[in-house]
């Protein structure tokens, strides 16, 4: 949360579901410069240290978030 709200430069960045919730793709929400105009997303993915997202979880996940309403 410290990271995207600096990264976001928005102090208001949110944590929108915990994990194995349904959320269209979306766990962290905040405001680019925090501009109402300008709503980010942010999935995030636990991985052990012998996994990696592969391409097509990406694209699926990203698909999903396409799909998320605030």
């Amino acid at each position: 949360m410290v990271l995207f709200r600096e990264l976001l430069k928005d102090p208001n960045v949110k944590r929108i579901a915990r994990s194995g919730q349904r959320q269209q793709g979306v766990d962290v929400i905040g405001r680019r410069n925090a501009s109402a105009k300008h709503l980010v997303g942010v999935q995030c993915k636990v991985k052990g240290p012998s996994k990696e997202l592969s391409e097509d979880e990406v694209r699926n996940e990203f698909k999903k978030a396409l799909t998320y309403r605030p």
